[in-house]
């Protein structure tokens, strides 16, 4: 379909932006197209994006928390942005791409900035039921904008359309039993996949270091995504072998496919992934994430009984724990927030924005 068509993707600095610009490039790729993916040295796209046709910009977020470093980070902001719209504009004018495709995050906005310097069509990818601050400035300027939620068309006066969140296609679901058997761990058990995003949540993990004992204690296979720069900490813990630390897991398919009930952050990549997979989830909403975006994602699946929302403020009370037993305990329970999951899964989404493209370079 896009033989001979050139497009550049921007979007990351966090997982939940990465992963639709990496499903949507890899789509592309397949279907012919040249594609140029920017993004920032700062984000987690720098170490998990292996190809050549990658740029990286010395671009990160305005901080918003006081420290020295933070500062200095700050002054030197301005100085950052002008250099690298420069540095943009010149890769963008030589690739001569026919659309700029941004799905959001702090290091889309320099890109589509310098797209439309140059006149370039836009076209965005927003996840959240409540848009990010790149995606509802530039709003204005885009040809076309493919919804994940259809609660934040009320955010944009552009052309919108639901096609749901794109996810990867290459995520497999296997049978529970073969993908417990892969990952070497009891078959028989009730299975647990605790996820606090790409990065790892700090709260999440320090209030399950906390409480290790009741988990140690618990009859279940517990698979914990703890991220990177806490595994070290994590694995001194003294922890029973039902219990499985992971930095970053690559074979989420698996992990997904074995478990029983996730416990997690309301991303609206994770929801996409936990949709798709039809697995009953107890969310745990990022209280100071943009507009509470992810409060009001963990909503729309609540309302959907798919979920149980567990407010960050609220863990300290044993609600998790109850919650937690309470479901081990009803099968009946799991099978029907698994059915709800499944029912607003969109696994079409990623052929959805193809043909949106489609119509946009057109």
């Amino acid at each position: 379909m896009f033989n001979n068509c050139r497009f550049l993707i921007c979007g990351g600095g966090t997982g939940g932006h990465l992963f639709p610009a990496t499903a949507i490039m890899t789509e592309l790729s397949k279907q012919g197209a040249n594609v140029l993916y920017m993004g920032s040295k700062h984000g987690i796209e720098a170490t998990k994006i292996k190809s050549d046709n990658i740029v990286l910009l010395d671009i990160k977020g305005f901080h918003r928390t006081l420290s020295l470093s933070n500062f200095i980070d700050n002054i030197k902001f301005p100085f950052k942005i002008i250099k690298s719209i420069f540095k943009s504009v010149i890769i963008i004018y030589k690739f001569n791409p026919q659309l700029i495709i941004g799905t959001g995050g702090y290091s889309s906005g320099i890109p589509l900035i310098s797209a439309l310097i140059l006149g370039k069509k836009i076209f965005l990818q927003e996840q959240n039921s409540y848009p990010g601050f790149t995606n509802r400035i530039l709003s204005k300027f885009a040809d076309k904008i493919c919804l994940g939620y259809t609660e934040s068309r009320k955010y944009f006066k552009n052309n919108c359309i639901f096609t749901g969140n794109p996810i990867r296609k290459n995520l497999k679901i296997y049978n529970k039993s073969q993908a417990r058997n892969e990952l070497s761990i009891n078959e028989n058990k009730f299975t647990i996949f605790i996820c606090g995003g790409s990065q790892g949540s700090k709260p999440i993990n320090e209030y399950l270091k906390k409480n290790i004992n009741f988990y140690n204690r618990l009859d279940a296979n517990i698979i914990w995504q703890c991220g990177p720069i806490h595994l070290k900490v994590l694995s001194s813990l003294n922890i029973n072998k039902n219990i499985i630390l992971y930095d970053f897991i690559k074979n989420i398919d698996l992990v997904y496919s074995a478990s029983d009930l996730v416990i997690s952050r309301s991303g609206a990549l994770t929801l996409t992934e936990i949709n798709y997979f039809g697995k009953a989830s107890i969310l745990i909403p990022f209280p100071f994430s943009a507009g509470n975006h992810q409060y009001k994602n963990a909503i729309f699946s609540k309302k959907s009984k798919a979920s149980i929302i567990i407010e960050q403020k609220d863990l300290s009370n044993g609600s998790l724990e109850k919650t937690i037993l309470k479901l081990k305990k009803s099968n009946d329970e799991i099978k029907k927030m698994g059915l709800a999951a499944k029912s607003i899964s969109t696994p079409n989404s990623i052929d959805n924005i193809m043909k949106e493209i489609n119509l946009s370079v057109c």
